[in-house]
């Protein structure tokens, strides 16, 4: 499933290439894929319309269109948003096109259709339930390590990998990014959050962000299928230190990675650098 990094490098591209463009046309190819309206309204809005820009919220990308109406699509596990030159060959799972002013399309693919596309009538995202619950952004410059220890009063008990993949607890974290950032904290990912130290918490903090920061800054983690908005592969996953890489030595200590099951999740961590 694609993360905040991979989110964050589609919501760039399209931020620059996109705004100001108009919709000369949109169709829905899959009607199931329009969450919260019928397909020939969701036509009918996006028709002419303008779009003003994108943002992000957690692993959701929010697009303004210039009658007030937002755009809000979730990827899912398998979905992609990209560009591509009108008359390129469609992908086999294309759900939705918009035909966009300049001779580009913008297309939303999704093979195990896991993710969707809301359409509001304004920009109270709240009326979504995940976006309403959503926990804070941790690249947010206004959160800060005071913040995030402030984080941990509301949860007494549970394993950590759990809290951070609870976008309730913290918004955009994942599978991928839990594992690496606690590899870099050096905390084991079923360790109880009641036995952390503040000083564990703030390296978890600082450790969450260099994660994210760097991935956002390789494009991103390519696994299987996450392209960004032009269709190519991030780069993060080359340097992954334990995600998916289960009895591969660890690159600090030679300890071969060993793999659990925590929250549901294949968790893969070093039993001798974490603690």
């Amino acid at each position: 499933m694609p993360e905040l990094p991979e989110v964050e490098n589609i919501r760039r591209e399209l931020d620059g290439s996109l705004r100001n463009k108009e919709i000369l046309d949109c169709k829905v190819l899959r009607a199931s894929v329009i969450k919260n309206t019928d397909a020939s309204y969701f036509e009918q809005v996006m028709q002419n319309n303008v779009i003003e820009g994108f943002a992000r919220r957690g692993k959701y990308l929010l697009g303004s269109l210039s009658t007030g109406h937002m755009l809000i699509v979730h990827l899912g596990m398998t979905g992609q948003l990209y560009l591509s030159n009108e008359g390129t060959a469609m992908k086999k799972h294309t759900h939705v096109i918009w035909k966009l002013s300049g001779g580009e399309e913008m297309r939303f693919t999704d093979v195990r259709r896991f993710g969707g596309i809301h359409l509001l009538d304004n920009h109270d995202i709240s009326c979504l339930p995940g976006l309403r619950k959503m926990g804070p952004e941790p690249l947010d410059p206004s959160f800060g390590p005071n913040d995030f220890l402030a984080l941990f009063e509301k949860k007494r008990s549970g394993a950590i990998k759990r809290w951070l993949l609870d976008q309730s607890f913290i918004a955009g974290i994942g599978n991928i990014y839990a594992d690496e950032s606690l590899f870099a904290a050096g905390i084991y990912p079923g360790r109880d959050i009641s036995t952390l130290t503040k000083k564990e918490k703030r390296k978890l903090y600082d450790s969450i962000l260099s994660v994210l920061r760097q991935a956002i800054a390789e494009g991103g983690s390519s696994i299987n299928d996450y392209i960004n908005a032009r269709g190519q592969k991030g780069g993060f996953q080359e340097s992954h230190k334990v995600y998916g890489k289960e009895n591969v030595p660890c690159v600090i200590c030679g300890t071969p990675l060993s793999s659990c099951k925590i929250a549901g999740r294949t968790t893969t961590y070093c039993r001798h650098c974490q603690k």
